[in-house]
């Protein structure tokens, strides 16, 4: 098993002791004013099954992080999902698409305590991307600008055929 980083403060050890009781964490990060959107993410799905570890943008928290577990217990079931290909049981009546991300580009903004859990090294990352209500992709044409600054595209988008 892979050394583990030294906790710092109680945060840390907190992050630890989830990871210790469920095999993963899932950090909420939240906006008070609004500013930002809200994201969620995981921590210690790639120690405990290989699976990379899932960032998602843009969503309610309890939806966010009800669909970091959910992937999260796909993936220890023996699940495995593809960057590009679309998904369901996700998001209630859409599927969704994973794209691969450079853990090293999002650790600075986003994944901040899965950077430091994996000790600064990178890490295999997803990011789950949503359609609008009418199953339409970011990098769609149709898809509203208004949600575009709700869930910045971190990773390439599929080729559109």
């Amino acid at each position: 098993m892979r050394q583990r980083p030294e906790p710092e403060d109680d945060a840390d050890r907190d992050l630890i002791a989830k990871i210790d009781k469920f095999g993963w964490a899932v950090r909420l990060v939240g906006d008070a004013e609004g500013d930002s959107p809200n994201f969620q993410y995981s921590a210690g799905i790639t120690d405990r099954c290989g699976s990379p570890e899932l960032l998602v943008i843009g969503l309610a928290q309890k939806v966010g992080h009800w669909v970091v577990n959910e992937y999260a217990q796909r993936c220890v079931a023996g699940e495995t999902f593809d960057a590009g290909r679309t998904y369901d049981g996700f998001l209630e009546g859409h599927l969704i698409i994973f794209l691969d991300v450079d853990s090293r580009l999002a650790s600075a903004e986003y994944t901040t305590w899965t950077d430091w859990y994996y000790q600064r090294k990178g890490f295999p990352l997803r990011q789950l991307v949503w359609p609008d209500k009418a199953g339409v992709f970011p990098w769609q044409a149709g898809f509203p600008e208004e949600l575009r600054r709700l869930q910045p595209i971190l990773g390439k988008p599929p080729q559109l055929h």
